[in-house]
């Protein structure tokens, strides 16, 4: 016997509706008892009568629908079970097509494609899965494992049918490995994650191995037998990064650390100024054993065009010292020698900006322009005389501190006086053209008096000459 039903199965108690079957059921037994049929194939029945019953069957003989012919034509009594409720306690059948069935609170499905759903399972024994997928490799090359899946005895192992290769849960963690069972390395190599080749001493990961916790991550080869070294390489065809990242802070700690060309990389540890060195360059750590950078030259990259040297706070300043640095009292600053010197002077950088009113030779006339040796060079038995001022007794071109001078500030004092002594030179030009202009005049007057003179003392020797005429 074969049910065969396209909806739902609920088997609840409703006992009205298995009494209509079961009437539908008497009825069709006297109706056989009287003038109507009752028919049993595959097609419709030709030249039914009122009240025949056709009993649909397949070509094997199931029944699938029950009709009865009324006014004419052939009703369907019933054709699934979809409308039936009934308490059963063994249903046999030869097999049952349905979607959903309800047990108690809980709910399974099979789908017509013979997919299972189950809101709750409880396996017995043993639930195996094989497959087969294809993944591509970071060389490129396309890969198909025959994988299976395998949850037994409370564990779930995954491995690789052609090389059994697998990864699965055991009281050491979890755990991956070719063959564990009899690998004499097993138990020197890690109780919580173990990456392992036959020998249980290569590492390997194809696409790269990530460590990640929300806390600590750590790895430690303290319980590894025979750790010679630790290796950790890049073979990237693009880039060959080795990466720390964190969105804050992040430490390394080690003894030393040197470029593939042996270099010593450069740390500084406390920022502090102080650059008090050891007794040698190969350990050039400070008092404070804090790192000192000790170079022959700093150059920039090829693709860079400036170096910058960046100075926090407000007042801070770039300073050049012997290499005490800050750790001597006072402070043995050195020169700075460039082709050029620069200062930033647009208005892009400055505000408030006025015309200087006041006279600066006034300024100028108050600077001592002193004579002094450096105590360094003293010290050092070097004689090198400086002439220049003493920022204490300078305070107008001072620095902030009162212990240097701005010589920016002393330059553009010069040209402002300078600026004043030629317009007191231009001044003075002018008054001595005027009266150069005044001599000349005064010049071409008294030449004109001159020659009047003679002209009269002329005429007087003239009319003396007439005088002595007439006397004679």
């Amino acid at each position: 016997m074969s049910i065969l039903a396209s909806t739902d199965i609920p088997f609840t108690n409703n006992k009205q509706i298995i009494l209509q079957v079961d009437k539908k059921a008497s009825d069709a037994i006297l109706s056989a008892n009287g003038k109507s049929s009752n028919y049993y194939q595959p097609n419709e029945p030709e030249d039914p009568k009122e009240n025949d019953l056709w009993f649909k069957t397949t070509l094997s003989g199931i029944t699938t629908n029950f009709y009865q012919y009324v006014g004419g034509r052939w009703v369907e009594s019933f054709n699934t079970l979809s409308a039936i409720s009934a308490d059963l306690g063994n249903v046999v059948a030869g097999s049952i097509t349905g979607v959903i069935i309800n047990n108690g609170n809980g709910t399974f499905s099979v789908d017509k494609n013979g997919n299972l759903k189950a809101a709750n399972a409880e396996i017995v024994g043993k639930i195996q899965a094989d497959g087969s997928y294809s993944f591509l490799t970071n060389i490129g090359e396309l890969i198909t494992h025959a994988n299976r899946v395998i949850l037994s005895d409370g564990n779930v192992r995954v491995y690789e049918r052609d090389t059994n290769l697998s990864i699965f849960h055991t009281n050491r963690g979890l755990t991956t490995s070719l063959a564990a069972n009899g690998d004499s390395n097993w138990n020197t190599t890690s109780s919580y994650l173990d990456l392992r080749s036959r020998d249980g001493a290569t590492l390997h990961g194809g696409s790269g191995l990530k460590l990640r916790a929300k806390g600590a991550a750590g790895i430690d080869f303290t319980d590894v037998l025979q750790l010679s070294h630790i290796t950790l390489t890049s073979n990237g065809t693009t880039t060959n990064n080795f990466l720390f990242l964190d969105k804050n802070t992040f430490d390394i700690g080690c003894k030393n650390m040197r470029n593939v060309d042996g270099y010593q990389a450069y740390f500084n540890g406390t920022g502090t100024g102080n650059t008090l060195g050891a007794s040698s360059d190969t350990n050039p750590t400070n008092q404070n054993n804090t790192p000192v950078l000790k170079a022959g030259g700093i150059r920039v990259r090829s693709t860079d065009t400036h170096f910058y040297v960046a100075v926090d706070g407000v007042g801070g300043t770039l300073r050049v010292t012997n290499l005490a640095g800050n750790g001597e009292d006072p402070i043995t600053y050195r020169p700075v020698r460039a082709s050029q010197l620069d200062t930033t002077s647009s208005y892009t950088y400055k505000t408030n900006i006025s015309e200087m009113k006041r006279l600066a030779n006034p300024i100028l006339d108050e600077l001592k322009v002193c004579e002094y040796d450096l105590e360094a060079d003293v010290q050092n038995g070097i004689s090198n005389p400086q002439i220049g001022l003493i920022s204490e007794y300078s305070p107008q071109v001072a620095a902030p501190d009162g212990m240097a001078i701005n010589i920016y500030k002393l330059l553009n004092l010069l040209l402002k006086g300078h600026q004043e002594s030629l317009g007191d030179v231009k001044g003075l030009t002018v008054s001595l053209e005027m009266v150069l202009i005044e001599l000349e005049e005064k010049e071409i007057r008294l030449k004109a008096a001159e020659q009047k003179i003679i002209e009269m003392t002329e005429l007087l020797a003239g009319m003396e000459t007439r005088l002595q005429a007439l006397e004679k």
